[in-house]
């Protein structure tokens, strides 16, 4: 569920305009995360991940000192009796609901503050002059932790092909800044 609503409003000679959008409910497949956090074993080896892999399933363990693989059922069984994520290390691809998030979000689009020069200030050649600032994608609150919830594209694919809903790498959306002036001639 999803939509949008603005505010606008005028105080003297300022006025200002909001334009929000939101979306409640919809869960974001972020494969970005998945791969990030996974990997393979080799882009593993030089990062310091022994905190976000200690409840990892291992299919390892140390006996006598030496690093010994787990093949016994049971064995498995018992050495991952813990684990809350699945192993660290995946030699294919795989799909997994731990990179499924909430993909809710309240975005503020488009905020405007403009301001009417007073006609004293003008002189007579003017009828109206306003200056104005807006700031587009201004912010975004969410609790995704990728780049932008509101992702469309699958990179890998070239972006040619809307994905709503998998987030592979998508690159958020820029945030820019306009000034400006209007006049008004009599």
């Amino acid at each position: 569920m999803g939509g949008g609503f603005s505010l606008s409003g005028n105080y003297k000679d300022f006025d200002f305009g909001m334009d929000f959008n939101w979306s409640y409910g919809n869960d974001i497949y972020n494969a970005d995360h998945l791969n990030n956090y996974l990997g393979n074993k080799e882009s593993g080896l030089f990062r310091n991940r022994v905190q976000e892999l200690a409840g990892a399933y291992k299919i390892y363990d140390v006996v006598g000192g030496q690093i010994t693989p787990i093949v016994d059922p049971a064995a498995l069984d018992a050495l991952n009796a813990t684990s809350t994520t699945n192993l660290a290390f995946a030699e294919n691809t795989m799909t997994s609901t731990f990179a499924i998030e909430d993909g809710s979000y309240l975005r503020l689009n488009t905020v405007t503050l403009g301001y009417t020069l007073p006609k004293s200030i003008t002189k007579s050649g003017f009828n109206r002059v306003r200056v104005y600032g807006s700031v587009y994608n201004a912010f975004t609150i969410t609790g995704y932790n990728g780049l932008d919830p509101e992702v469309s594209t699958d990179s890998s694919r070239g972006g040619d092909y809307p994905t709503p809903g998998l987030d592979y790498g998508t690159y958020p959306r820029a945030r820019s800044f306009t000034l400006g002036l209007n006049v008004e001639f009599k």
